[in-house]
């Protein structure tokens, strides 16, 4: 099979770098996304997304300097990249297990890594990449419990999309929305009937409860729709 650093190159052939620049970037980049395998952040994921996100990395790290804010929108447009939201996660993936190795290099225990800062302490990572994974291991190992779950500490960094609301969730949510929602002048309008119509409703109302009345209440409830519908047509509030 094919290992994700052979197809670096194909894939970044189509994108535009410096060609005196590029044998340099690919070197990096190989480099790089040995350290993602050995993170377990590889395995059932699209390789093309990855590679993007080393490369991204990888390219800041080479003048960090002068690269390191430069955001991955502005990559991708100076490169020919597909901006993807997917690169985006890998990014941040592959951050979260450059900045927990730099936290192993001695005398970086309490520094504060960023995306921005990052790139100047890949080359030092990336140097001393066994020593840093076989320390934090060691840190992991040593500071588990018993009550905690037996999974590599590497399960933390892949980030799981949040879930999609379930269909009676997004019914309440509706739900709450709609109780929030206020009413316009016109609307309420519409529901409020003119004087004319409530002293007809209130006659027919009192002829409905008249022959209730002569009739010893057995009219049901089909009858007085029957009788509503006739006066209603009577006076004319049908118009």
């Amino acid at each position: 099979s094919i290992s994700i650093e052979e197809l670096v190159e194909p894939t970044l052939n189509g994108c535009h770098f410096d060609d005196d620049e590029r044998p340099e970037l690919i070197q990096r980049v190989i480099e790089l996304l040995r350290v993602v395998r050995d993170c377990w952040l590889i395995e059932g994921r699209s390789p093309v997304h990855i590679i993007y996100g080393t490369t991204y990395l990888s390219w800041k790290s080479l003048k960090p300097w002068i690269r390191s804010k430069v955001k991955l929108t502005e990559f991708c447009r100076l490169h020919s990249i597909e901006y993807k939201h997917t690169t985006v996660e890998r990014v941040g993936e592959i951050f979260d297990v450059l900045k927990r190795l730099g936290q192993r290099i001695p005398g970086k225990e309490a520094f504060k890594f960023t995306k921005q800062n990052i790139a100047i302490y890949i080359n030092d990572i990336l140097t001393y990449n066994s020593s840093l994974l076989f320390d934090l291991n060691n840190h992991f190992k040593t500071t588990a419990t018993s009550s905690e779950p037996s999974t590599h500490w590497t399960n933390t960094l892949k980030r799981r999309r949040k879930p999609a609301p379930t269909a009676p969730e997004a019914m309440a949510a509706s739900a709450d929305q709609q109780k929030d929602e206020e009413f316009s002048d016109t609307e309420i309008n519409a529901y409020i009937r003119s004087k004319t119509e409530v002293k007809k409703i209130k006659k027919i109302k009192k002829i409905m409860g008249n022959d209730d009345s002569n009739d010893d209440r057995r009219h049901d409830q089909k009858d007085h729709e029957s009788l509503y519908s006739k006066y209603i047509k009577v006076d004319g509030l049908d118009d």
